[in-house]
């Protein structure tokens, strides 16, 4: 009645066990972070004080993830603090890319209004944010190595 060389369908997650530890870290974290920056661009850094740090503890929180990913994966330990910063920085060009997107969009409607105030942010505020996510990656997948090694 049943075959005995059958062998059950590959998992629908097979996929996600071959993405490296800093995509699927930011895949996880994208949509909360987006959703956070995105209060915080369109806000014009009124919404810094609360956006702020809850932005901070999703980097934090994407470096420990990677981390996690990582050292499944069987990497380095000393590999972690470069990963954890990747992370960040891969959070902080995705959620760029959407503010730029919706820039443009929101620009257009305002005929170009958005686009000029968006520019000093892009020149000035966007760098920061880069090493500044960079770094909190990094300090998160250094603490979550800190604390799996205790």
């Amino acid at each position: 009645m049943f075959d005995d060389d059958f062998s059950p369908p590959p998992s629908s997650m097979s996929g996600w066990s071959n993405l490296s530890p800093n995509l699927k870290s930011d895949l996880i974290f994208l949509l909360p972070f987006i959703f956070v920056d995105f209060f915080n661009y369109y806000s014009a850094g009124a919404a810094l004080i609360i956006s702020g740090p809850i932005m901070l503890l999703l980097y934090l929180g994407s470096g420990a993830l990677c981390s996690f990913f990582a050292l499944r994966q069987g990497r380095n330990t000393s590999e972690l603090a470069a990963l954890g910063a990747v992370t960040g920085a891969g959070l902080w060009l995705v959620s760029t890319i959407v503010n730029a997107l919706v820039g443009v969009i929101v620009g257009t409607a305002s005929l170009g209004a958005t686009l000029l105030l968006g520019v000093p942010y892009l020149c000035l505020c966007a760098p920061i944010n880069l090493i500044g996510g960079a770094i909190a990656g990094a300090i998160g997948a250094w603490l979550f190595s800190i604390l799996i090694n205790r």
